[in-house]
């Protein structure tokens, strides 16, 4: 987004898009909710661990972030297996 293209949004000149509003977010650590309802705190927390950055950047919820957590905590042999499972789900 060109520095123009922000000024004619925060003069109502233009609307705020949904992909807009997540641009902003993951760029500057925004909270969405803040940004377009002004709820809560302006900026995000910064991530404490890699797992965190991929959530945020992936808008995981916490059973998703859950589930990354146990895959990749389980031996190599137990990981090829699920993978393979989820190919031939995706397959079908």
């Amino acid at each position: 987004m060109t520095p123009a293209a922000i000024s004619k949004i925060e003069k109502g000149e233009r609307k705020l898009t949904v992909q807009m509003a997540k641009a902003i977010c993951n760029e500057f650590r925004v909270n969405q909710e803040w940004l377009i309802h002004g709820a809560g705190e302006m900026f995000q927390e910064f991530p404490t661990t890699l797992l965190d950055q991929l959530s945020a950047e992936f808008d995981l919820d916490d059973m998703e972030k859950q589930l990354v957590k146990d895959f990749i905590t389980l031996d190599k042999e137990q990981r090829q297996t699920i993978t393979q499972f989820l190919q031939n789900a995706i397959n079908q």
